[in-house]
């Protein structure tokens, strides 16, 4: 089952990384959008090994030792370029990247692009619930029509746009009043 997304810094873009044979059991091709609830439902990697993507993230990024992450193996920097290995049970539980893109780091998506295709995994964007194919120009295409490189482009923009402040003063609101 996916983990809702981790936080992000609004300069980071995110995806989680699936095994593009769990799409195809539950769907005949893999369909250009999925609704995010029931996606995060879902055991995507059930039948996955996780040592050869632990070695794979090993080799591209340094581990980051995260003292509150219990089921979580973390790599690279969690305010930059970093990915989130979940665990339960001996069991992948999701794969979530965070890419940082105040300083894209094209080397690292290619890795990533290259992997995945190696392995047959696909990506899925947290801001659309877009399956993204392992290409590079592809990934870029994403992250170059996100809402997060329309911040980085041109903030006030971004905040007109995405009316991104009265949305967080909205769940602040409903966070106070449940509490």
């Amino acid at each position: 089952m996916i983990r809702r997304k981790n936080s992000m810094a609004v300069w980071q873009w995110g995806v989680w990384m699936v095994p593009r044979e769990s799409i195809l059991k539950r769907f005949e091709r893999i369909p250009e959008y999925i609704d995010q609830d029931w996606f995060e439902s879902v055991n995507w990697w059930a039948e996955t090994d996780d040592e050869q993507i632990r070695e794979f993230f090993d080799r591209i990024l340094p581990r980051y030792y995260a003292p509150w992450a219990e089921y979580t193996e973390i790599w690279g920097d969690i305010d930059s370029d970093d990915v989130s290995l979940h665990v339960r049970d001996s069991i992948v539980a999701d794969i979530s990247i965070r890419v940082d893109l105040r300083h894209l780091n094209v080397e690292f998506l290619k890795a990533l692009v290259n992997f995945a295709r190696e392995r047959s995994f696909v990506f899925v964007s947290y801001e659309f619930g877009r399956f993204i194919s392992p290409s590079l120009r592809q990934m870029l295409d994403e992250i170059n029509n996100s809402k997060k490189m329309l911040f980085i482009k041109n903030p006030s923009e971004f905040f007109k746009q995405s009316r991104y402040l009265e949305e967080i003063n909205k769940k602040n609101r409903e966070k106070t009043k449940s509490e």
